[in-house]
């Protein structure tokens, strides 16, 4: 059975009602596969109907690239259609401004209402660049599409043409070349007179280089600048050398390594289970083994176990807090032992909660891991 987070929405299609209508549905990008708009569409109180119908909806998310996408219409005659966001969509987290559109078959083309709705990016996906591209799903779009293309292509050559309208200005190589080779000549020679002079031309004081307060007297000699240059210490004494180099062994940098090492096989591998404590009449089933949850180095919370008798609604047992999903989740899981199933939730206050069974005669499992906050 395929399991969906759903973002519904009801149209009334007038001309009051089509600005934006910004709903609070977010969805995540690991909902892949998962995210579903599901529209329910009237005209003048009634369902519309949709038995001759083809709908489009425009997507366009945070980066501005538009989507055109077809939506599945599930009810004709209920006025219901329902879109499911794709794999690339879903990661393109940030905010959607979206419209739909209905196209009939007689030519006639009818926008149902501009909406919108977030896709927040999962602690997975982070460090991950969304995807930005262009999509069309219809010839029309598609033609539109290389019309535009074109179009900036003929501007674009048009420009150019103008740009060199008249060749007969255009410079030679050759003449360019003996224009760069007089000027490279002037200012070789420019620079020679220029750099010939010692008489301080450009009329520098020692304040201008920082040195107002050096005096010619205290300036050293060439003798001193050739005994510093020669100096094979520079600025160090021997003893001082001799002590950094003997700072660190190559046995003792093994030795930290190894130790750094050790650290981290003792994280990563020191893990153990906790045995829950079950409320509201449930307890532990006798033919399994007991609920019990844990977490691991890379904060991954793992629960597995079978409960049995307690009231269906209520809370089974409540996990502490550094073990709580970052968000409320849910789960189908095995109830009994003969194909039934119940679906529990996993509270972000720590709260796991049989929301429902279809049949509570024997056990219900526990199989389920996230990542806690």
């Amino acid at each position: 059975m395929a399991i969906y987070k759903n973002g519904s929405y009801a149209f009334d299609i007038n001309a009051i009602t089509e600005g934006n209508y910004h709903s609070a549905f977010i969805f995540s990008t690991q909902d892949i596969n998962t995210a579903k708009l599901i529209f329910y569409l009237r005209k003048d109180g009634i369902p519309l109907p949709l038995s001759a119908v083809t709908g489009k909806v425009i997507l366009v998310p945070s980066s501005g690239k538009q989507r055109i996408r077809d939506v599945t219409i599930v009810d004709p005659l209920k006025g219901i259609a329902e879109y499911v966001l794709d794999e690339d969509e879903i990661k393109m987290y940030g905010k959607f401004n979206c419209q739909l559109i209905l196209k009939y078959t007689n030519g006639q083309s009818l926008s149902a209402h501009k909406f919108g709705f977030e896709v927040s990016q999962s602690l997975a996906d982070q460090n991950i660049a969304p995807l930005a591209e262009y999509y069309v799903d219809d010839f029309e779009s598609l033609k539109a599409l290389i019309i535009s293309l074109y179009n900036e292509e003929t501007a674009m050559l048009e420009e150019i043409k103008e740009k060199f309208s008249d060749f007969d200005k255009i410079e030679t190589k050759e003449g360019a070349q003996e224009k760069a080779d007089t000027a490279e000549a002037n200012a070789k020679a420019y620079t020679d007179e220029h750099a010939a002079k010692t008489d301080n031309p450009h009329k520098v004081t020692k304040a201008q280089i920082g040195l107002s307060n050096v005096d010619d007297v205290q300036q050293a000699s060439k003798i001193e600048f050739k005994a510093h240059d020669d100096d094979t210490t520079r600025h160090i004494t021997a003893d001082e050398r001799t002590a950094w180099n003997a700072k660190e062994t190559t046995n003792g940098a093994q030795e930290k390594a190894d130790k750094a090492l050790a650290d981290a096989k003792t994280y990563v591998s020191n893990f153990s289970w906790v045995v829950a404590t079950l409320q509201n009449g449930w307890s532990h089933y006798n033919g399994g083994e007991d609920v019990v949850f844990g977490i691991d180095a890379s904060k991954t919370v793992w629960v597995r176990g079978e409960a049995k008798g307690g009231v269906v609604g209520t809370t089974v047992f409540t996990l502490p807090e550094n073990m709580r999903p970052p968000r409320s989740m849910g789960c189908i899981q095995i109830a009994s032992g003969s194909a039934q199933v119940a679906r529990i939730a996993y509270k972000s206050t720590g709260e796991v909660i049989v929301e429902s069974v279809s049949s509570n005669t024997n056990y219900i499992k526990f199989d389920f891991a996230f990542k806690a906050l």
